[in-house]
């Protein structure tokens, strides 16, 4: 089947994986797992918790094998993966942490402070409901360059793209969440 594997491109791995390969599994696994491991500790900020993100991510990355569809941006889609798994787990810890320290007889908290923390928190799930109703391209390219700060030739890269065409998606993607904001206002 795939005997050299270090020269398979990224989706014929997937593709052999999706047939059982484990040894391009384990190619795949060496080519990125150091990649979705640090993304994972920048994300959640704790490396036992990066390495339970960078488990799913991989158990993930196997169970989407047989439905996963080449289009030579795997980093990116991978990429993708580890941030949701990631915020997925930030979502849930943070959710388990206000609850089980939230006293109600402590007093801190204004009325007027706990609106504004609610008022910013609707503001927030409206900003990622707009972003992840963005075009996949522009979505991405958004993504990765906030939460990873890279350079506009480093997204490209990763993008498999040109630095102004990775301008050119961050403008757009940028200009339609303000527009869709201030329609919101």
């Amino acid at each position: 089947m795939l005997i050299g594997m270090k020269n398979v491109s990224d989706g014929e791995l997937m593709k052999a994986i999706a047939t059982g390969s484990a040894k391009a599994f384990r190619e795949l696994f060496s080519r990125y797992s150091s990649l979705v491991l640090g993304y994972g500790r920048r994300m959640v900020k704790d490396q036992g918790l990066a390495e339970d993100v960078s488990q799913e991510v991989w158990m993930r990355v196997v169970r989407a094998a047989p439905t996963y569809q080449d289009k030579n941006l795997f980093r990116a889609w991978l990429l993708n993966i580890v941030r949701n798994t990631s915020l997925n787990l930030i979502r849930s810890r943070s959710h388990f942490d206000f609850k089980s320290e939230f006293n109600e007889n402590e007093v801190g908290f204004s009325k007027d402070e706990v609106e504004s923390l609610f008022s910013r928190n609707r503001e927030l799930k409206k900003v990622k409901q707009l972003i992840e109703e963005l075009p996949d391209q522009q979505r991405l390219a958004l993504v990765i360059w906030l939460s990873e700060d890279v350079s506009y030739e480093d997204l490209a890269q990763q993008l498999e793209t040109s630095v102004s065409a990775v301008k050119s998606l961050l403008f757009r993607a940028r200009s339609t969440l303000e527009q869709q904001l201030k329609g919101d206002a």
